[in-house]
């Protein structure tokens, strides 16, 4: 029995293919008599050729959850830590958010004050954009090298692996043709220099700045 199924079933499957070409087949026995097989269209499935046509593209009526963070009702959304992957074609973090910037002179910050302290930034994966401005009211009494402070995120501990930083835009602070900033392996500061016409660097201090000294910037680097 199961061998004359399955020859019934293969017959099947061929009828099925042939009376998708023909609307009857009629066959002829040995003995002169005819048998006429019909298609039953009432059988057949009336599909609207628009439900063929190509479907735009797919929307989501709600956010995507990483790692076990909950769907919000748009985008994606990852943990507040991030989980790293190793892999490098994997996108394993995101954030976005606001810091106070700060200033230091040779580590100290006794009396410095500020009337603005805007940073914003964006993470996104192992990389940090920011941008922001400082505005000091008083720069207090500490003595130094000039330091930005405040990053987000720590840079990556690699050698040589400097953060870039713009200087947009300055006001109350002296400096000699170039004034530059960039951020160091395993820091959250910007270092400040400037560098003369004839490529002699040395940081900026406190006695560069003034009272009411403004400074907007923006730069990338790489965290751990």
């Amino acid at each position: 029995m199961p061998a004359q199924q399955g020859y019934f079933d293969t017959l099947k499957s061929v009828a099925g293919k042939i009376f998708s070409y023909l609307a009857s087949i009629t066959l002829t026995g040995t003995d002169g008599k005819t048998i006429t097989v019909t298609q039953d269209t009432s059988l057949d499935e009336a599909v609207a050729m628009s439900s063929k046509a190509p479907k735009a593209s797919p929307s989501f009526t709600a956010g995507i959850g990483i790692g076990g963070v909950a769907a919000g009702t748009g985008g994606v959304a990852f943990p507040a830590t991030a989980v790293a992957v190793a892999d490098a074609n994997t996108l394993d973090d995101y954030e976005e958010g606001t810091f106070n910037f700060g200033v230091s002179f040779g580590g100290g910050t006794t009396g410095i004050a500020f009337s603005i302290q805007a940073g914003f930034y964006t993470k996104s994966g192992n990389m940090v954009h920011f941008n922001g401005y400082i505005v000091l009211t008083s720069k207090g009494s500490s003595t130094g090298a000039a330091l930005i402070t405040g990053l987000p995120f720590t840079s990556r501990n690699v050698a040589f692996q400097h953060g870039g930083v713009t200087i947009g835009f300055i006001e109350g602070i002296t400096f000699a043709n170039i004034i530059s900033g960039d951020i160091l392996a395993t820091a959250s500061a910007i270092r400040l220099g400037e560098t003369t016409e004839a490529g002699v660097y040395t940081a900026l201090t406190n006695a560069d700045f003034a009272d009411g000294s403004q400074i907007i910037i923006q730069g990338s680097y790489r965290t751990a």
